[in-house]
């Protein structure tokens, strides 16, 4: 019961200190935001270098977030 859903590239990856910028940024901190509401700790949004590439993975419960979750409102980012 689970959709893990992973993009992957072959380039040269990221720079080890752009990495780490990466998983600080606004919008990666708000996606992380709204993972843990929905979610709690049972997900996963991790950003990686991997050999030959770069890859994102996004694991998530596959019947979906909490049922107490509030739905998402129209414009809300």
């Amino acid at each position: 019961g689970r959709l893990v859903l992973t993009i992957e590239d072959n380039g040269d990856g990221v720079p080890p200190h752009r990495l780490m910028l990466l998983n600080q940024g606004v919008g990666v901190g708000n996606t992380r935001a709204r993972l843990e509401r929905l979610y709690r700790e049972d997900h996963r949004l991790s950003f990686s270098n991997i050999e030959g590439g770069f890859l994102v993975t996004i694991d998530i419960p596959f019947s979906g977030g909490r049922r107490d979750a509030e739905p998402a409102r129209a414009g809300a980012a």
